[in-house]
């Protein structure tokens, strides 16, 4: 027993001598005596025993050898070794590989950033129920007429969508109804520039009860809408500061929106004549003057103009309660300048 415990000693110090010779051979010689050391688990760890570069192998245990990646491949399917913005490999936001768009640019859906309501944010992602067959034409997979419908229309989604006006209104409200009757021109003068019109009719024909899908068919058909109508709620948040500030919260509502990146490019309550929204649009549509991402650049060289308006009543707190306008006439001059509608535009 003596002997045999020695020999097994023996054996043990002679191979851990010869691993230790073998190691300082290995450190101090060529690399080409590197692939005697791999192992199938030094293989598949990556090791640079196995793989040079190291990367994650293959092991073949007939030829006991390591099946190393070939080069350039990597975790991104164009294989530059340089992660890309999307699945599909092509560093060019757009639709994944499988076309569902769920390994895309995660900004392809609705456009990433700051999202608000203030000037130069990107408006909620809001959705609201259709109305007409033209906001049909809109709706998105959850059969709601959204922000990220109208996003999903624009030029970088094969769209040609540039610019959109998003006219808050009531059944009720008899000024808001005076330019409602003009904005289907406006439309069809505009809508070959990359602009649309979007309606959303929040109140029925009694301030603060929400219109039904009837009242809002009716009030687009009555003043021959060809452009998407919805109904839904619209935040006092949404209105001018000042506006809220104040407590006259009015309608209607006009936001002007760059389609681009869905941001708000411009806002100002209180109805005027078509010259004002036809200005901002064709802007938005041609040449928007953002002086960098979510920051509007304000170079009005127009003279200041002269805007009038008449109300039928207000009622109390300064607040159009939409009564005796049927006797009561009223009249809208609008303005020749954007700077003089108000305060809204330039907050």
């Amino acid at each position: 027993m003596q002997g045999n415990r020695w020999t097994v000693r023996g054996v043990v110090g002679t191979a851990a001598l010869a691993l230790l010779v073998g190691s300082f051979l290995w450190r101090c010689g060529d690399d080409d005596n590197s692939a005697s050391l791999c192992t199938q688990l030094l293989c598949e760890g990556g090791s640079e025993l196995c793989c040079d570069p190291p990367a994650a192998g293959t092991w073949d245990p007939a030829l006991m050898a390591c099946n190393c990646p070939p080069p350039g491949t990597d975790a991104d399917a164009d294989g530059d070794d340089v992660p890309g913005p999307d699945a599909d490999g092509d560093d060019v936001p757009g639709p994944d590989a499988d076309g569902d768009d769920d390994g895309a640019d995660p900004c392809w859906a609705y456009p990433c950033g700051s999202t608000g309501t203030r000037l130069g944010n990107i408006l909620p992602d809001t959705s609201y129920t259709a109305v007409n067959t033209a906001a049909d034409a809109y709706l998105g997979d959850d059969g709601l007429f959204g922000m990220r419908d109208l996003y999903q229309a624009n030029e970088v989604h094969g769209g040609t969508l540039k610019a959109v006006l998003i006219y808050v209104t009531t059944v009720w409200c008899p000024y808001c109804g005076q330019e409602a009757a003009k904005l289907e021109d406006l439309y069809q003068e505009l809508r070959d520039q990359g602009v649309l019109l979007v309606g959303i009719v929040t109140d029925g024909a009694r301030p603060g009860v929400p219109a039904t899908a009837a009242e809002g068919r009716t009030y687009a058909s009555r003043y021959g809408w060809t452009f998407p109508a919805v109904i839904g709620d619209v935040p006092t948040e949404y209105w001018p500061p000042d506006d809220v500030a104040s407590g006259e919260i009015g309608v209607p509502l006009h936001l002007f929106v760059d389609a681009r990146e869905m941001r708000l490019y411009g806002r100002f309550a209180g109805a005027v004549e078509m010259k004002m929204p036809r200005y901002a649009l064709q802007e938005i549509a041609t040449a928007p003057s953002w002086s960098s991402p979510g920051v509007r650049a304000f170079t009005f060289d127009c003279a200041p103009g002269t805007g009038t308006e008449t109300e039928p009543n207000d009622g109390e707190g300064g607040v159009e309660d939409g009564t005796g306008f049927a006797t009561t006439p009223f009249t809208l001059t609008g303005v020749f300048c954007p700077p003089t509608v108000g305060d809204g535009l330039l907050l």
